[in-house]
């Protein structure tokens, strides 16, 4: 049983992903150009807005510092929502200023577009993986991807970042990557992919009490 993880499928869903839950004990969300599926002890935040919707899915180390910066940009109303933190970041301050979460986490941002911006924890500590197996995935768990195909997937990682199985092609988002995928029809092509600062190896010193 996995009862942590998730998976995404965006653009044309060719399988029937309700059998994720059947399979594994978990939650379907329909994005606005897919779905995504979460295991049932995965932590998810989301944050609607205007044009989008964002998606933080795991947890945050430095929650309390991340915080304490968003609050500038919401007229000092407190920010509790790991998504709406990571997104005020990103759009109140360029999208560097991601590389200072820090956690277990891949936190993403779908637009009315369908187009997707994600975010890699920087540390390594949740691998991601892009797989087109027919259909196109973002998983951080490739059984999951597995239990929609009568084969297995399997990623070697004697072969490096990128794998070939048997249909399937499988590719690790590099960490701490900030990456814009679109999505068509025929093929999921990465529009831009840049590698953001890592986190700082010493704590910020920041005057004044953190909220």
């Amino acid at each position: 049983m996995v009862d942590n993880g998730f998976c995404i499928i965006h653009g044309n869903i060719n399988k029937n992903i309700s059998l994720l839950a059947h399979c594994y004990s978990g939650n379907i969300e329909m994005l606005r150009n897919g779905c995504m599926f979460t295991g049932r002890k995965t932590p998810v935040h989301s944050y609607r807005f205007a044009t989008g919707s964002a998606y933080l899915i795991g947890s945050l180390r430095n929650k309390r510092l991340l915080r304490y910066l968003a609050r500038h940009f919401t007229g000092g109303l407190p920010v509790v929502n790991g998504a709406e933190i990571l997104y005020q970041l990103s759009t109140q301050l360029v999208s560097a200023a991601l590389g200072l979460a820090e956690g277990d986490f891949c936190f993403f941002i779908e637009d009315r577009n369908g187009i997707m911006t994600l975010l890699t924890d920087a540390c390594g500590q949740n691998p991601v993986y892009l797989v087109n197996a027919g259909d196109r995935w973002i998983t951080d768990k490739l059984k999951l991807i597995s239990a929609l195909h009568d084969r297995g997937i399997q990623h070697d990682p004697q072969a490096g970042e990128t794998a070939v199985s048997t249909g399937c092609h499988i590719q690790r988002i590099l960490t701490g990557t900030l990456n814009v995928f679109r999505f068509s029809n025929a093929d999921c092509q990465v529009c831009e992919s840049r590698q953001l600062l890592r986190p700082a190896r010493m704590p910020l010193a920041i005057e004044g009490n953190i909220q």
